[in-house]
């Protein structure tokens, strides 16, 4: 090797080892961006596909490259951030039981498929749309404060009983999992009570850092209540693996240049990297591998061999 260049090993998905020899490499959120490589492949030919789409093919020789190679490789995030309703606990019922009885209080009944609507709205687009169903067509602002106030209390009181069990399977693993791994975790809630429900399941243990809604003041999509959490880190967002359910917070960290990790319905979450049922039996390793597999080796646009 030149002066002054240094060996990097790249786990290839389909081809085993790819040595690349570089005198520079940069890293990135979703790779390594590597200028005047020299590769050498272990296997008689590797598929290389390039930004534009078009696939080329590469002799099992060494070969200069004069350009950039993008290599995309298993990617390892220094931090993971989640958000904790509907990702980590199941809240849903509590919130059920507390929107059905400001709906009670007001003269009618919330079902169950009428909450389902409220999923990703914020407390006081829940409280309008409530309100529509039950055909209240006008409230002060100050009305409208004191009731979402009140609805806030009642799930509070229900909420302070929550147990373990709410915890969706295998969260724990997968957080025992990232602090072997050295990986940070942090939690993101723009609720004002996720501390006490972290405290009531026993999750507060499993992070270093929690942002709650007394540290947000903007609501999804906008960034902040990801870059909140990097910032106390002390890291940047490329570093940080976002794991949200709701198609706003996939935007979010989307705006915020975070990688980013649905859990839930595909449907709703597509423009996510990745998008999982839950964290039962879910790997670690395998999660982030899967991030980098859909990035394999890719020219960029003017590259081409020497």
């Amino acid at each position: 090797m030149g002066k002054g260049k240094k060996e990097y090993v790249f786990p290839d998905a389909d081809s085993g080892k790819v040595h690349i020899f570089a005198a520079a490499v940069c890293k990135s959120g979703f790779g390594s961006v590597v200028q005047w490589i020299e590769w050498r492949f272990p296997v008689p030919q590797i598929q290389v596909r390039s930004l534009s789409g078009l696939p080329c093919q590469v002799s099992p020789c060494t070969r200069w490259c004069r350009g950039f190679l993008l290599v995309k490789n298993m990617v390892e995030f220094k931090s993971c951030i989640f958000n904790l309703d509907g990702v980590l606990v199941n809240t849903a019922k509590y919130h059920y039981i507390a929107w059905r009885r400001l709906a009670n209080e007001w003269g009618f009944d919330l079902s169950p498929e009428q909450h389902e609507q409220l999923r990703w709205l914020s407390r006081m687009e829940s409280l309008e749309k409530v309100m529509e169903w039950g055909g209240i067509t006008y409230m002060t602002e100050a009305e409208k404060l004191y009731w979402a106030d009140v609805k806030n209390s009642w799930y509070i009181q229900l909420v302070s009983g929550i147990k373990p069990e709410e915890v969706f399977p295998g969260v724990i693993d997968f957080l025992l999992a990232l602090r072997a791994m050295g990986v940070q975790r942090a939690l993101s809630s723009a609720s004002g009570n996720a501390r006490t429900v972290l405290i009531s399941t026993g999750l507060l243990q499993h992070f270093e850092v929690v942002t709650d809604g007394t540290q947000i003041r903007k609501n999804k999509p906008h960034p902040e209540s990801y870059m909140v959490p990097a910032a106390a880190m002390g890291l940047r967002p490329s570093e940080c693996l976002v794991f949200d359910d709701a198609p706003s917070g996939i935007d979010a960290a989307l705006i915020g240049g975070f990688s980013v990790v649905g859990v839930g319905e595909p449907q709703w979450l597509h423009r996510a990297r990745l998008v999982v049922p839950g964290f039962e039996n879910l790997s670690v390793q395998h999660l982030f591998r899967k991030i980098g597999a859909a990035q394999t080796h890719e020219l960029l646009p003017g590259a081409g061999i020497l």
